[in-house]
Formats: C-alpha cells, structure tokens, sequence
C-alpha cells in the first residue's frame, strides 16, 4: 500500500521503529489513509509530505466539531503525528486538541453519533451502505431487513385492537414512502423512508420474491425477501466488523436503531409534542406497544 507519498519504505521503518505489531502498523496506515484522504479534500493536496501542521492540527479540530469519539481522534492524530515525523524528522505534538479518553463517544447507552454512522456508510460495500441507511432511517431490528416490503402492495397486516391505539401524528414532521416490516412476535408495522431513499432501495427490488430464513429471533422464521440484499445477519456482521477497523470498538448493529429513537423523540418535542407524546408515538413506529420499553433506546 502507498499512501501517496508515505511510500512502503516509509512504512517499513515505522513498523521497526514506531510499532510493536503488525496489527497496530495496519491500523495506524488505515487511520493515517482516512485522515489524508480527508485533508486533500479540503485542501486540494494530493500528498502526505504535503500536509502541513496547520493542516493535520486542523483536521483534528474538525475532527472534535464534527463529534467523532475521543478514540478515533488519538487515532487519527497519532497517525498523522507519526508519518510527520518519519517523512520530516519531528512528530506533531497536537496537545489539547485531543479530547480525554473520559469523553469517549458514543457515551448514550448503544447508540451511534452520526459522524460514525456516516463514516460506516462510507467505508461498506454499497449495498451493505445502502442496507444501513435503510435500518438506520426506518429503526429495524436486524431480522426486519429481510421482509421489508412496499406497503402499498403489501399493507401491515394489524389487528383492530392495536389499529385503534395508534397515533395519528406518529409520521408527523416527515414524508417519504411507506413500507411495511414484520417484527417480533410476527407483528405487522408500517415505516416511512424518504424518498430518495427509497428510490436507491427500489432499484435492489427483485423481480420474484425468494425465502429467506432469519437466524435471529425468537423463531428464525422464514420469509419472502422483496430485495436483492444478503440477509440481515450477513449486513449485521459487515457492519461490526467496519465499525471496530474505523474505531477500535462497536456497538452492535441494534445500535443504529438507538440513534434512530433518540433522534426521532427529539424531533417530536421540536415540533411542540410533549415528552409522553413523543415516545408513545416512536415507540409504536419501532413496534412498542408498551411507552415504557423505549425508555432503554433513550439512555
């Protein structure tokens, strides 16, 4: 690998010289790539010898604006400190820059902040990226990506008793399209996803359904796949796995449905509901009849 101006010879000597394993060499060149990658960018660079202190100090600054974890900044300005001084002769001390490892991120409960979920998107395969996207935008369990479905061919199939305790307002705020997913316990909900989304989705429609078998649930039970996606699980294990390569750790893809309530809630109070109003209505989105089982995504 050569990093455009950080040549292997370069990143020989760093092994023998600044890293103890071929693990941590690896990471550090990956984190260095991403860091460069985001430098030229703004900068019109298209070398790493080319990278002034200004500009690694201020992408560590960005770094902090933009709310990524105090990990994935030491991460970062290591990596750009160390290639400063194997290329120029002297590290970068970025000081104060770097946040404590007590402020580490994401700090509610499970959830992700959107600079990660955006930088996970970045870094997948396109479809394991667009398959986050829709499980993040419509608060899925893993196991509802394999049935999700268009409801206007395919209408929530929802009991009287429940039809009549949902809210009216519980899409207030958004439009899009409507899908239909079936959860736990085999219930039927409907989800909005906007439109453009839902246009990219649209192009992985199949055009026959095939069965596909969930291995998480209560049941792995089997259903008709309506997109030309790998299943859940598979998506799942992409996502981990990226999510601890770009910062050392995971959540957990069921992360990505905490944000997503978090969010949502917010948006409720933003628009004048109350507290209660707010999580009544994102907790049936999610498929919560009970108010106080959201309580968990909101921590």
């Amino acid at each position: 690998m050569d990093l455009r101006g950080w040549s292997n010879i370069d990143q020989k000597r760093a092994g023998v010289n600044g890293y103890k394993a071929e693990v941590t060499l690896n990471r550090r060149t990956a984190e260095l790539g991403r860091a460069a990658g985001r430098i030229f960018e703004r900068e019109g660079i298209f070398r790493i010898k080319d990278i002034t202190v200004e500009m690694a100090r201020a992408e560590i600054k960005a770094l902090n604006l933009s709310g990524y974890s105090s990990g994935t900044i030491s991460g970062y300005s290591k990596a750009l400190s160390d290639a400063h001084q194997i290329v120029h002769g002297t590290p970068v001390d970025f000081g104060s820059l770097v946040p404590s490892r007590s402020s580490d991120a994401p700090t509610d409960g499970r959830a992700y902040l959107q600079p990660h979920i955006k930088e996970i998107i970045a870094n997948q395969p396109p479809v394991y990226g667009l398959m986050t996207e829709v499980v993040y935008e419509g608060a899925l369990r893993v196991s509802e990506i394999n049935n999700l479905r268009p409801a206007a061919e395919f209408p929530a199939q929802i009991s009287e008793q429940r039809l009549s305790q949902l809210v009216d307002y519980r899409f207030s705020g958004r439009e899009g399209v409507y899908y239909t997913v079936t959860g736990k316990g085999g219930l039927d909900r409907t989800i909005i996803l906007g439109e453009e989304l839902s246009e990219r989705l649209e192009a992985f429609r199949l055009d026959e359904t095939r069965m596909i078998k969930s291995e998480r649930g209560e049941d792995g039970r089997s259903f008709e796949q309506h997109y030309d996606f790998p299943s859940g699980e598979e998506w799942a294990k992409n996502f981990s796995v990226t999510s601890k390569d770009l910062f050392s750790w995971s959540r957990g893809a069921h992360g990505l449905r905490h944000s997503r309530v978090q969010e949502l809630v917010k948006s409720f109070q933003e628009q004048g509901f109350t507290w209660d109003q707010s999580r009544l209505a994102v907790s049936q989105e999610i498929g919560h009849f009970r108010v106080s089982e959201i309580n968990t995504y909101l921590r």
